[in-house]
Protein backbone atom coordinates (compact mmCIF):
# COMPACT_ATOMS: atom_id res chain seq x y z
CA UNK A 1 0.00 0.00 0.00
CA UNK A 2 1.21 3.63 -0.69
CA UNK A 3 1.93 5.48 2.30
CA UNK A 4 1.98 8.85 0.97
CA UNK A 5 -1.78 9.28 0.02
CA UNK A 6 -5.57 8.71 1.79
CA UNK A 7 -7.65 10.04 -0.19
CA UNK A 8 -11.40 10.19 1.59
CA UNK A 9 -14.43 8.47 -0.11
CA UNK A 10 -18.15 8.81 0.19
CA UNK A 11 -19.80 7.69 3.39
CA UNK A 12 -22.51 4.94 1.97
CA UNK A 13 -25.24 3.24 3.30
CA UNK A 14 -24.02 1.34 6.10
CA UNK A 15 -25.55 -1.88 4.42
CA UNK A 16 -24.24 -1.53 1.06
CA UNK A 17 -21.31 -2.87 -0.06
CA UNK A 18 -20.02 -1.13 -3.59
CA UNK A 19 -17.09 -1.97 -6.05
CA UNK A 20 -15.39 0.99 -4.88
CA UNK A 21 -15.07 0.03 -1.43
CA UNK A 22 -14.01 -3.09 -2.02
CA UNK A 23 -11.24 -1.62 -4.32
CA UNK A 24 -10.28 0.40 -0.99
CA UNK A 25 -9.86 -2.82 1.08
CA UNK A 26 -7.93 -4.75 -2.09
CA UNK A 27 -5.51 -1.82 -1.14
CA UNK A 28 -4.54 -2.72 2.02
CA UNK A 29 -1.83 -5.51 3.45
CA UNK A 30 -1.39 -6.47 6.69
CA UNK A 31 1.07 -4.56 8.71
CA UNK A 32 4.08 -5.90 9.30
CA UNK A 33 5.77 -3.07 11.84
CA UNK A 34 4.78 -0.47 14.05
CA UNK A 35 4.32 2.16 11.27
CA UNK A 36 2.59 -0.58 9.07
CA UNK A 37 -0.21 -0.81 11.84
CA UNK A 38 -0.45 3.12 12.36
CA UNK A 39 -0.52 3.31 8.90
CA UNK A 40 -3.80 1.17 8.37
CA UNK A 41 -5.31 2.56 11.39
CA UNK A 42 -4.93 6.40 9.67
CA UNK A 43 -6.64 5.02 6.50
CA UNK A 44 -9.05 3.45 8.62
CA UNK A 45 -9.94 6.66 9.97
CA UNK A 46 -9.31 8.47 6.65
CA UNK A 47 -11.57 6.80 4.34
CA UNK A 48 -14.35 6.61 7.51
CA UNK A 49 -14.15 2.36 7.38
CA UNK A 50 -15.72 2.12 11.33
CA UNK A 51 -18.96 3.67 9.86
CA UNK A 52 -19.49 0.92 7.31
CA UNK A 53 -21.07 -2.30 8.36
CA UNK A 54 -18.84 -4.35 5.94
CA UNK A 55 -15.88 -3.45 7.36
CA UNK A 56 -16.69 -5.91 10.28
CA UNK A 57 -15.48 -8.82 8.80
CA UNK A 58 -12.67 -11.37 9.77
CA UNK A 59 -10.84 -10.64 6.46
CA UNK A 60 -10.58 -7.36 7.07
CA UNK A 61 -9.43 -7.64 10.35
CA UNK A 62 -6.64 -9.77 9.37
CA UNK A 63 -6.08 -7.29 6.48
CA UNK A 64 -6.27 -3.66 8.51
CA UNK A 65 -5.06 -4.98 12.19
CA UNK A 66 -3.01 -8.22 11.09
CA UNK A 67 -4.95 -11.10 13.07
CA UNK A 68 -3.71 -13.99 13.36
CA UNK A 69 -6.64 -15.57 14.43
CA UNK A 70 -10.74 -15.60 13.36
CA UNK A 71 -11.58 -12.67 15.87
CA UNK A 72 -15.62 -13.08 17.33
CA UNK A 73 -17.92 -11.44 15.66
CA UNK A 74 -21.61 -10.48 17.11
CA UNK A 75 -24.41 -8.78 14.99
CA UNK A 76 -27.62 -7.49 17.15
CA UNK A 77 -30.81 -6.52 15.56
CA UNK A 78 -30.74 -3.58 13.93
CA UNK A 79 -27.16 -1.56 12.82
CA UNK A 80 -25.23 -2.97 15.51
CA UNK A 81 -22.14 -5.13 15.35
CA UNK A 82 -18.75 -5.84 17.21
CA UNK A 83 -15.76 -7.70 16.88
CA UNK A 84 -12.68 -8.58 18.99
CA UNK A 85 -9.93 -10.90 19.28
CA UNK A 86 -6.13 -11.28 20.81
CA UNK A 87 -3.69 -11.40 18.63
CA UNK A 88 -3.05 -8.94 15.47
CA UNK A 89 -0.09 -8.11 13.40
CA UNK A 90 3.81 -8.16 13.76
CA UNK A 91 3.33 -7.97 17.69
CA UNK A 92 1.51 -11.27 18.06
CA UNK A 93 4.87 -12.78 17.05
CA UNK A 94 7.30 -11.14 19.97
CA UNK A 95 4.62 -10.02 22.42
CA UNK A 96 4.54 -12.23 25.87
CA UNK A 97 0.96 -13.87 26.56
CA UNK A 98 -0.97 -13.51 29.57
CA UNK A 99 -1.67 -16.06 33.11
CA UNK A 100 -4.84 -16.83 30.25
CA UNK A 101 -2.76 -17.51 27.77
CA UNK A 102 -3.99 -14.72 25.31
CA UNK A 103 -1.78 -12.15 24.35
CA UNK A 104 -1.37 -9.34 25.36
CA UNK A 105 -2.03 -7.17 22.42
CA UNK A 106 -5.98 -7.10 22.16
CA UNK A 107 -8.48 -5.23 19.55
CA UNK A 108 -12.22 -4.28 19.21
CA UNK A 109 -14.55 -2.97 17.09
CA UNK A 110 -18.33 -1.56 16.80
CA UNK A 111 -20.32 -0.17 15.09
CA UNK A 112 -23.97 1.03 16.26
CA UNK A 113 -26.88 3.10 15.94
CA UNK A 114 -27.61 5.95 18.57
CA UNK A 115 -31.03 6.72 20.12
CA UNK A 116 -30.86 9.52 17.90
CA UNK A 117 -30.71 7.60 14.88
CA UNK A 118 -26.81 8.53 13.91
CA UNK A 119 -23.93 6.02 13.54
CA UNK A 120 -20.89 5.52 15.25
CA UNK A 121 -18.17 3.22 14.92
CA UNK A 122 -15.50 2.96 16.84
CA UNK A 123 -11.88 0.51 16.54
CA UNK A 124 -9.85 0.04 20.70
CA UNK A 125 -6.18 -1.66 20.41
CA UNK A 126 -4.62 -2.63 23.31
CA UNK A 127 -0.56 -3.36 24.34
CA UNK A 128 0.43 -4.18 27.86
CA UNK A 129 3.84 -4.64 26.53
CA UNK A 130 7.20 -3.02 25.40
CA UNK A 131 6.53 -3.85 22.31
CA UNK A 132 3.79 -1.26 20.24
CA UNK A 133 4.46 1.45 17.71
CA UNK A 134 6.88 4.03 19.20
CA UNK A 135 5.59 7.98 20.11
CA UNK A 136 7.90 9.37 16.96
CA UNK A 137 6.13 7.28 14.92
CA UNK A 138 2.96 7.68 16.05
CA UNK A 139 3.91 11.88 15.33
CA UNK A 140 5.28 10.75 11.79
CA UNK A 141 1.89 9.22 10.78
CA UNK A 142 -0.90 11.80 12.91
CA UNK A 143 1.28 14.61 12.56
CA UNK A 144 2.26 16.60 15.77
CA UNK A 145 -1.00 18.31 15.95
CA UNK A 146 -2.45 16.35 19.42
CA UNK A 147 -2.42 17.82 22.60
CA UNK A 148 -2.71 15.88 26.56
CA UNK A 149 -6.62 15.12 27.50
CA UNK A 150 -8.32 13.05 29.43
CA UNK A 151 -9.05 9.43 27.73
CA UNK A 152 -12.29 8.21 26.86
CA UNK A 153 -13.32 5.46 29.42
CA UNK A 154 -14.99 3.44 26.27
CA UNK A 155 -17.80 0.74 26.98
CA UNK A 156 -16.92 -1.59 24.02
CA UNK A 157 -12.73 -1.64 25.82
CA UNK A 158 -10.98 -4.83 25.91
CA UNK A 159 -9.36 -3.25 28.88
CA UNK A 160 -10.60 -0.14 30.71
CA UNK A 161 -7.94 3.01 29.06
CA UNK A 162 -5.66 5.07 31.00
CA UNK A 163 -6.71 7.99 32.45
CA UNK A 164 -4.02 10.38 30.50
CA UNK A 165 -2.65 10.50 26.84
CA UNK A 166 -3.22 12.44 23.68
CA UNK A 167 -6.04 13.26 21.26
CA UNK A 168 -6.46 14.29 17.72
CA UNK A 169 -9.00 15.52 16.11
CA UNK A 170 -10.42 15.15 12.81
CA UNK A 171 -13.40 16.79 12.58
CA UNK A 172 -15.18 18.46 9.70
CA UNK A 173 -19.23 19.64 8.97
CA UNK A 174 -20.75 16.09 8.91
CA UNK A 175 -18.56 13.32 11.38
CA UNK A 176 -16.56 13.90 14.37
CA UNK A 177 -12.97 12.15 14.23
CA UNK A 178 -11.49 11.33 17.68
CA UNK A 179 -7.98 9.74 18.33
CA UNK A 180 -6.64 9.03 21.90
CA UNK A 181 -3.49 7.23 22.47
CA UNK A 182 -1.94 6.14 25.55
CA UNK A 183 1.71 5.52 26.20
CA UNK A 184 3.81 3.94 28.06
CA UNK A 185 7.59 4.77 29.06
CA UNK A 186 10.22 1.99 28.19
CA UNK A 187 13.88 2.53 29.78
CA UNK A 188 16.04 1.17 26.92
CA UNK A 189 19.84 0.82 26.54
CA UNK A 190 20.51 4.37 25.28
CA UNK A 191 17.23 6.51 25.82
CA UNK A 192 14.22 6.33 27.37
CA UNK A 193 11.07 5.60 24.40
CA UNK A 194 7.67 6.12 24.82
CA UNK A 195 5.32 3.32 23.11
CA UNK A 196 1.95 3.11 22.35
CA UNK A 197 -0.44 1.03 24.76
CA UNK A 198 -3.47 2.02 24.10
CA UNK A 199 -4.95 3.62 21.14
CA UNK A 200 -8.76 4.78 20.49
CA UNK A 201 -10.43 5.72 17.63
CA UNK A 202 -14.35 6.98 17.55
CA UNK A 203 -16.25 8.33 14.57
CA UNK A 204 -19.50 9.61 14.95
CA UNK A 205 -22.33 11.10 12.29
CA UNK A 206 -22.77 14.60 13.36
Amino acid sequence: MDHSSSDKTDIVPVNNSTSAQQDIYDQITPPTDGLGLLFNLKYIIDHDLVLLEDFYTVENMKKFIGSEENPFIRKNTGINVSIRGHHFGYLANIAPTDQAGLSNCQFSAALKQTDKGKMSGIIHLICINEVGPKFVEVEAVFGKNWKKEKLYQSPHACKPLPRRGISYHFDDASIKRTVQIAFKRVHEPEDRVFTLSSFYTVLEVL
